[in-house]
């Protein structure tokens, strides 16, 4: 069975070219890091800078990575809550009419 995988943080690779995925300085830890995301299959959610001081260039350097299977999961948890409060819902405003 796949562990779900859900990793958070501050990355510090300001070199990374986001839209395209790859190290524009080709330095080792930012390498390094794009391969492992790209052989463990795991996804980058955020896409837009998270870090800009004065007129320095924005960078995304805080980034939310998880598996497919993770996404799935929320996914399908998230449709049940919402079954649930929608059913909930129903069933009270049924009561409330019936009173």
């Amino acid at each position: 069975m796949k562990t779900d995988i859900l990793i958070v943080g501050d990355f510090n690779f300001p070199e990374i070219d986001q839209d395209s995925c790859y190290s524009v300085t080709n330095s080792y830890g930012s390498t390094a890091f794009l391969n492992t995301l790209h052989k463990l299959s795991l996804l980058r959610h955020v896409n837009f800078p998270t870090r800009a001081c004065g007129t320095n260039t924005p960078h995304l350097l805080d980034l939310v990575i998880t598996d497919d299977n993770f996404i799935q999961k929320m996914e399908l948890e998230l449709t049940a809550i919402r079954w649930f409060i929608d059913r909930e819902f129903v069933t009270s405003a049924k009561k409330i009419r019936d009173f």
